[in-house]
């Protein structure tokens, strides 16, 4: 695996653990959380800003569910120890404090199921192969 396709491989995985969490945010918020205030339901912004900023939001999303769902079913067919590994790895991408007893070293791990997921992540298009010149 090339440099270039390990990062490709990171930002795809980088997509899915967003839509994972948005995912996960959005379950908790309907058990919990009316779906608006009465307060605000009438609520129109007039700010050009923050509807062009607002459609970029939800732009991102859309790409990152989509790749998501790709990812998704990828990472379903691993074993749970390349998993495990994947989601610490990007727990831990801004601070290291997870771990996990479960697998011994975890870099290895998480280096393993890239390797693994590479095939697959070309196949459907997620990461893309320089051509040697």
């Amino acid at each position: 695996m090339t440099q270039d396709e390990s990062q490709q491989i990171e930002i795809a995985l980088q997509a899915w653990h967003r839509w994972q969490q948005r995912q996960s945010f959005a379950e908790v918020q309907r058990m919990w959380y009316p779906a608006a205030d009465s307060s605000c339901r009438e609520f129109q912004s007039t700010d050009l800003w923050e509807e062009t900023a607002d459609m970029a939001d939800q732009a991102d999303r859309r790409v990152d569910a989509a790749v998501g769902e790709v990812v998704d079913r990828l990472i379903e067919g691993l074993d749970l120890d390349y998993r495990v590994a994947i989601n610490l790895h990007l727990m831990n991408k801004d601070h290291a404090v997870w771990r996990s007893r479960r697998i011994g070293d975890a870099h290895a791990a998480y280096q393993a199921a890239k390797a693994m997921l590479l095939p697959a992540m070309i196949a459907r298009g997620l990461v893309k192969v320089e051509e040697a010149a």
